[in-house]
């Protein structure tokens, strides 16, 4: 069973095909179907964290199978996208009926990105609180720290990912799922500090552990990890770091 972000429901290929397009360039991979039928039977094989289901389908309004669409994906929001194809009437009657069927989201057609990012932001929320276990994500370029840490993280029930450096992380990984970020400092790339920056400008609610060594005989471990609090990071640690303290201050920190 796989697990993709969105199912898209649109009869208009190109359409759909554009919409599927917004949502990877915001790392919410879509499936996209064409017809009811089609939609309702990848729901019963696949699971997905958002439905975007068009209000209307060669006259088969959506919102008269929310029952259907219920059955077949209790937990996963729905959002309903509508137009004003027969007056601004009939669009405030898809919007209501939606609404009032159960809907979790609307959209009216022409929407921009930015209408899209709220409701994925609402999403992802929403899943993150319906999480029993926390996902993390270890961001380090040394191999063997990378592998020993994920794993220890696994073995105590955590949902682990892994990048090598933050641009893995911004283009690889969708953030707003995520419940934490540990990050080396001293990585190739943009680097920890600048890294945590944009994360906290742009995931607020993710908590970051700042990793690091010393940068030189100069500069101590200490030193790199009072620029990453300023940039933003929960809580600092040098290294090397002994793994009881390492897992202690996690369950800390996820807590806060």
């Amino acid at each position: 069973m796989s697990h993709s972000s969105v199912l898209v429901l649109n009869p208009n290929r190109a359409e759909a095909q554009y919409i599927a397009t917004m949502l990877d360039d915001q790392k919410w991979p879509a499936i996209v179907s064409f017809d009811p039928s089609s939609a309702f039977d990848l729901m019963k094989s696949e699971r997905f964290k958002l439905l975007m289901f068009e209000a209307n389908i060669d006259g088969v309004n959506l919102t008269d199978r929310i029952d259907d669409i219920r059955r077949l994906a209790p937990s996963t929001p729905l959002l309903i996208v509508a137009h004003d194809q027969w007056g601004s009437q009939a669009l405030e009657a898809q919007i209501a009926g939606a609404r009032a069927a159960g809907a979790e989201f609307t959209l009216t057609k022409p929407f921009n990105k930015d209408q899209l990012k709220t409701i994925l932001d609402e999403t992802a929320s929403y899943h993150r609180a319906r999480r029993t276990e926390h996902h993390i994500l270890v961001i380090e370029d040394d191999e063997l720290l990378r592998t020993k840490v994920t794993l220890v993280l696994r073995q105590v029930g955590y949902t682990v990912s892994e990048a090598v450096n933050m641009e893995d992380a911004f283009f690889d990984h969708n953030l707003s799922l995520l419940d934490m970020v540990i990050t080396s400092i001293l990585i190739p790339g943009i680097g920890g500090i600048a890294g945590i920056g944009q994360i906290r400008k742009d995931w607020p609610h993710i908590k970051v552990i700042a990793m690091s060594q010393d940068a030189n005989s100069k500069i101590s471990a200490l030193h790199v990890l009072a620029a990453a609090e300023v940039a933003g990071a929960n809580a600092i640690l040098p290294k090397p770091f002994a793994i009881p303290d390492f897992l202690k201050m996690v369950a800390a920190v996820l807590k806060t």
